[in-house]
């Protein structure tokens, strides 16, 4: 099912509540294509000392296809020769962030593997 401009809009500001520009936004890696083409991975971050799972937020917000992987929700990822857990908290700090003089809203998150 598609995304409407509406679901991204909340999820957006879902996000927005929960991430403030310095956090760190974790992946984890739940299986890799066998080409290497692709992979899934999940999405989190730390509030009040707690593992918060917002994949489906990111997902929302970034166009990425949601899915199951042994019970675990996750987004799939296309790409190859690049750190892509990276590349989607770059793309999240994008969504979520306007760009100001000089500034690449990009960079606003920090990203980390589990």
């Amino acid at each position: 099912m598609a995304t409407t401009m509406e679901q991204k809009t909340t999820e957006r500001a879902n996000l927005l509540g929960m991430i403030k520009p310095g956090d760190t936004v974790y992946t984890v890696i739940r299986s890799v294509a066998k080409s290497g083409m692709s992979r899934t991975m999940s999405v989190f971050v730390i509030r009040e000392g707690r593992l918060v799972n917002v994949t489906f937020s990111v997902a929302k917000v970034l166009g990425y296809t949601l899915v199951d992987v042994d019970g675990h929700r996750a987004i799939r990822v296309n790409g190859v020769g690049m750190d892509m857990g990276y590349h989607v908290v770059y793309s999240l700090g994008h969504a979520l962030y306007r760009r100001t003089e000089g500034e690449d809203p990009g960079y606003s998150l920090n990203h980390a593997w589990i």
